[in-house]
């Protein structure tokens, strides 16, 4: 692994930031026109992000892609 990418904890400053404020941010750089997303698949996995604290914003994103929306159990 090049050294660039082999980091200690030590040097990366961790800021809590609540997921909702996320979900907001992304909200607006998903909104810009000139992003080139899948707005209807980021528009389901932020709440499931934002309402899931013990999962990663992949692993909502990749549910909304496997399971249909109709299918998918909320809660």
């Amino acid at each position: 692994m090049p050294s660039c990418f082999r980091t200690s904890k030590k040097n990366w400053p961790v800021k809590k930031i609540r997921r909702a404020a996320i979900e907001q941010a992304l909200m607006v750089i998903i909104g810009q026109a000139n992003i080139k997303c899948s707005r209807e698949l980021f528009t389901e996995a932020l709440p499931l992000y934002r309402e899931h604290p013990k999962l990663s914003f992949i692993d909502c994103y990749c549910l909304c892609l496997y399971v249909p929306r109709h299918r998918r159990i909320s809660g």
